[in-house]
């Protein structure tokens, strides 16, 4: 990238940029290297999502198994509701049969 920005006389376009690595994604030789930057991604952002998971685990509470099967309730009837119309309840067969 710096060699053909150097090259060019400026910086290069995110369309060049793009073209520059796509054409090392496809290169074996840097399968690698690829695989090596997405372990190290992978592995900073471990600590950051930990922490925001336990930040956030504070603002959910359990739902009482009364209101849970409240919950189920009103979605069994919202779907009872919706299969009753023909038109849905043929969508649904069709993915049935899929």
């Amino acid at each position: 990238m710096e060699l053909r920005s150097k090259q060019k006389e400026r910086k290069l376009s995110l369309q060049e940029l793009d073209e520059i690595v796509s054409n090392l994604e496809n290169n074996p030789n840097f399968v690698p290297f690829i695989e090596e930057a997405r372990i190290k991604m992978a592995n900073s952002k471990l600590p950051f999502e930990e922490a925001l998971h336990k930040k956030i685990e504070a603002n959910f509470k359990t739902a009482s198994e009364a209101d849970f099967e409240q919950f189920l309730n009103e979605k069994s009837q919202s779907l009872k509701e919706k299969l009753s119309n023909p038109e849905i309840f043929a969508v649904f067969q069709r993915l049935k049969n899929c």
